[in-house]
């Protein structure tokens, strides 16, 4: 089951307003956040150090002594962490913190008029799309459940679609995820 649609505005809104809302952070050694002014279309690109040009909302990853690094939205001013909000925003939420870090992420691009990309390729019967950004496990699902996942090239993940299933897919992709096919932002 996919989180209720939003529009991507008000769900910023809401983090913000949670990020707002806990104390200070202090300073996070190896921080690293989603430069939103670097190319979508790489998303291992896109990871960086926080520098004096970063002020705003973030999404964020923080060490941690043992495991991964963990996800979150970061507020910055001129680069130095103000605040932390730990992703998933619920202890005991059904979305790892990397799906709902990825979806405001989405939401982001979105609201800067640089939305993620897709591509659509119609081939035999079958419709490829392919994702330049990760997508959230319960969007992942759906294409799986649909489809079946198929070995990406040029992009980080890719699904096969029967094609009487592509349009509606195409459309739940701009709906809900906010993207945008590469066509159209050439």
């Amino acid at each position: 089951k996919s989180p209720r649609a939003e529009e991507p505005a008000t769900m910023l809104s809401l983090y913000k307003r949670m990020l707002d809302a806990g104390g200070p952070s202090g300073h996070i050694v190896g921080l690293t956040i989603v430069d939103p002014g670097s190319a979508v279309r790489y998303y291992k690109g896109r990871w960086t150090e926080p520098t004096s040009s970063h002020t705003g909302m973030f999404v964020g990853r923080r060490p941690q002594e043992f495991g991964a690094p963990l996800w979150g939205l970061v507020l910055l001013e001129a680069g130095r962490a103000v605040r932390f909000l730990d992703l998933p925003k619920r202890q005991r939420s059904r979305w790892r913190g990397s799906d709902e870090a990825w979806l405001v992420q989405m939401a982001i691009d979105h609201c800067r008029s640089e939305p993620q990309r897709f591509a659509r390729r119609d081939q035999a019967g079958e419709v490829r799309f392919d994702f330049f950004s990760p997508l959230p496990s319960w969007a992942q699902r759906r294409f799986m459940i649909l489809g079946r996942s198929t070995p990406p090239e040029r992009c980080l993940m890719s699904f096969v679609l029967p094609t009487r299933e592509a349009q509606a897919e195409e459309q739940f992709l701009r709906n809900r995820l906010w993207l945008a096919n590469v066509e159209e932002h050439m």
